[in-house]
């Protein structure tokens, strides 16, 4: 019994000193999450990455538009110390993503990140031509099962874990965790963030979608196209041109619009933009501007410009969030998304507005 390993007792608040990119990988003292990224990216016992794989300077930048966005440091914090050895590198980099609202990806061979925040445009679009056939499910819901969300997380000053609600009395709150908050204002925001996408999130969809499908990750804001709407014009660009003074766009399929209307076209530099429109005639609409990028337009491309029309009432009706991606045969890739809306962000101002301290 007395050589027995033993449940670990003793527990120490430290900050552990972590390779600084910026200063010939020296150490320094820093609970920033880029700053994270980057010793574990390096580590020569974790992923051991050259730091010619790593975007640090993406990184840093989305860090920063991220203090930025909420007004503080802490919601850029990540506070855990991982102690499992079947935890993987690429886990480990996701998992503090996570607690800073955003989603590593690796992009030409480069670790990036994305933060999640509300975007008035779309990445990419997905209509007729590249969604694959019969593969395209969407399903409604009416009201939520959980009437709020719990959420654990560690207090800094007692090392304590803590409870936080939406509503105290709550029934059936919905039970998360997040690894790595330590302050209250980070928890706040993700507290509120999932609360907020369990309300509103009313419809979603599942596709498999084409080549396009290479550059959407998780939590991106995509345009899908309902597969399911006999009115929905959508298509691919065959022809950009000037005819006298007007733009006019010629694409492949009918255009069915008989008022002015917004028109979202894929740009190649994975944007989409949004156009107003009219209709010029049967396979052809006039564009109160030219695209903001350039569009791939021609027979001999792999891949044509897709485009969506909508009426100006109806702009936001096919905004979705990529929430799973799962790569299938070939090129394609499976994708779960729910509806986009700005009311899942409404309270990341709760700090500026001095509602949480």
């Amino acid at each position: 019994g007395a050589l027995a390993v033993k449940e670990r007792k003793l527990r120490l608040l430290v900050q552990r000193y972590v390779k600084n990119w910026q200063d010939n990988d020296n150490l320094i003292l820093s609970n920033r999450a880029d700053d994270i990224i980057y010793h574990i990216a390096r580590d020569e016992k974790l992923a051991n990455l050259l730091p010619s794989q790593i975007d640090m300077a993406q990184i840093k930048a989305e860090i920063d538009a991220l203090i930025a966005y909420f007004g503080t440091a802490k919601c850029a914090e990540f506070c855990y110390t991982f102690d499992d050895n079947d935890v993987s590198a690429e886990q480990m980099i996701s998992t503090v993503a996570q607690a800073v609202f955003s989603q590593a990806y690796r992009f030409n061979n480069q670790i990036k990140l994305l933060f999640e925040r509300k975007i008035p445009i779309s990445t990419a679009i997905f209509n007729s031509h590249n969604i694959l056939p019969d593969s395209f499910e969407k399903s409604e819901s009416f009201g939520c099962e959980y009437d709020g969300v719990s959420l654990d997380y560690i207090d800094p000053e007692d090392d304590a874990q803590v409870t936080m609600h939406t509503l105290e009395n709550a029934s059936n709150p919905k039970k998360e965790k997040i690894v790595g908050v330590r302050n209250e204002v980070q928890a706040h925001i993700h507290l509120w963030r999932m609360w907020n996408k369990l309300q509103f999130s009313y419809k979603s969809c599942e596709f498999t979608g084409g080549d396009e499908s290479g550059i959407v990750i998780r939590s991106n804001r995509i345009t899908v196209a309902d597969q399911s709407r006999a009115d929905v014009s959508q298509g691919i660009v065959e022809n950009l041109e000037m005819i006298d003074s007007d733009i006019v766009l010629s694409v492949s399929n009918l255009v069915g619009i008989s008022e002015p209307s917004t028109l979202f076209v894929q740009t190649v530099d994975g944007n989409v933009d949004a156009i107003g429109c009219v209709k010029y005639s049967d396979y052809q609409v006039k564009l109160s501007r030219l695209p903001s990028g350039q569009i791939s337009i021609g027979h001999d491309n792999v891949v044509n410009a897709t485009y969506q029309i909508a009426s100006n009432d109806d702009i936001e009706r096919d905004a979705y969030i990529v929430t799973e991606k799962t790569p299938s045969d070939g090129l394609t890739n499976k994708l779960t998304c729910i509806n986009y809306t700005d009311k899942y962000y409404q309270n990341d101002t709760d700090y500026k507005n001095g509602l949480i301290s």
